[in-house]
């Protein structure tokens, strides 16, 4: 019998992230819980810098602990509907943003794209992800943004 699915992996939002994050499988099998007490940071497939600006910084800002690992990555989810916020990859992370922190994040040039030099290729987050999703810039008001994203009832 197969295991149930998590909430994360039915939301029609968070659909294009686990494709992308799944390499090829599909949303429903793409892995998302909670880290354990000893997870080794150094081993998520981001820069630890990442995963501390996820886990500590924007965390800190949202009502309830929300890291996560998506198919073994650094992420943070909304505990009871699974949406997906935030997402490390690699050097990057991308952050989920709606109401007032889109217009901001969209006034402040926040990009939607990223070549990944090392591999020679683009990540279009407005293709692959969905509306809303902006590369990060290391800045305090986005876990202002995500507690916003966190309270909203439905994308």
């Amino acid at each position: 019998m197969p295991a149930p699915m998590n909430p994360a992996q039915q939301l029609p939002e968070n659909q294009g992230v686990l494709r992308y994050l799944g390499q090829g499988e599909l949303p429903e099998r793409v892995p998302v819980t909670r880290p354990p007490s000893d997870v080794d940071t150094f081993r998520l497939g981001a820069h630890p810098d990442i995963v501390e600006w996820l886990w500590s910084t924007l965390n800190a800002a949202l009502p309830a602990d929300a890291s996560y690992l998506v198919r073994g990555g650094a992420a943070l989810v909304q505990p009871e509907t699974g949406r997906i916020l935030a997402v490390a990859i690699g050097t990057e992370y991308a952050i989920l943003v709606t109401g007032s922190g889109l217009a901001a994040a969209q006034e402040a040039g926040y990009p939607t794209t990223h070549t990944f030099s090392s591999v020679g290729r683009t990540l279009d987050l407005a293709v692959q992800f969905g509306p809303g999703w902006y590369f990060g810039s290391f800045e305090r008001r986005e876990g202002e943004w995500l507690a916003e994203t966190y309270r909203a009832p439905n994308l």
